[in-house]
């Protein structure tokens, strides 16, 4: 989530919450991204995006749910004939930071993606190419990955909520999220209530997420970049 705002005028588009494979946008999708996408478990539940930019359709994001509470994703973008692909794993602690996270692929000009993550125990231990650290922790805290994961962006909002508004960063910060606006959407018939919270912490400008009632994130907004159903 460190790398995201690199992503310049995206949105996300949901196309369905069902099994069937998702559209192809990568020239070459690996057996892993097709594996994730059009084999889940029984009982996984799968939502897929379809990722516009300027009106075209450059990518695609297929996050899997498992029953055991493991979180799966495939994230591919392609402009100019490059961009990121990543493929990651994230297993969830009780108060919904990750308890471990694992990503493989290629950040947008070709280098590798080779990162992991595990906490237990009160310590925390991180590695990938760009950097390798471990610490001691004494509470909740969510790490925010160097991959190019936007499922990232949705557990976290859910762990910062969950934990009360204030949740501690990891390698280093903290964020805070607070409820500002709630707007009830309507097309076709159909209402969807959702609750606009500001995070700090981030970066250098804070960012609006909005979220569902039940606590999933439904989109983001901050400068430059847009991530929206």
């Amino acid at each position: 989530m460190r790398a995201l705002a690199t992503l310049a005028g995206l949105a996300i588009l949901s196309l369905s919450s069902c099994g069937g494979a998702p559209a192809a946008v990568s020239p070459t999708p690996t057996p892993a991204a097709l594996a994730s996408s059009t084999a889940p478990g029984p009982g996984a539940r799968v939502i897929r995006h379809t990722l516009v930019e300027d009106g075209q359709k450059h990518g695609s994001l297929v996050v899997t749910f498992a029953p055991d509470g493991v979180v799966t994703s495939v994230f591919d973008w392609q402009d100019n004939g490059r961009g990121p692909h990543t493929e990651s794993t994230a297993r969830l602690a009780p108060d919904g930071t990750l308890a471990s996270y694992e990503a493989h692929g290629h950040h947008s000009f070709g280098a590798p993606v080779d990162e992991s993550f595990t906490a237990e125990g009160g310590h925390a231990r991180w590695k990938s190419h760009e950097e390798t650290g471990d610490v001691t922790t004494s509470g909740p805290a969510f790490f925010m990955p160097i991959a190019m994961d936007p499922e990232s962006g949705d557990l976290f909002i859910r762990a910062i909520i969950k934990a009360g508004g204030t949740l501690p960063l990891l390698p280093s910060g903290t964020a805070h999220a607070a409820k500002a606006a709630d707007l009830t959407l309507e097309q076709g018939g159909q209402h969807r209530h959702v609750n606009a919270y500001v995070v700090t912490g981030l970066g250098l400008a804070p960012r609006i997420s909005w979220v569902n009632d039940e606590g999933s994130w439904f989109g983001t907004v901050f400068p430059g970049l847009s991530l929206l159903p």
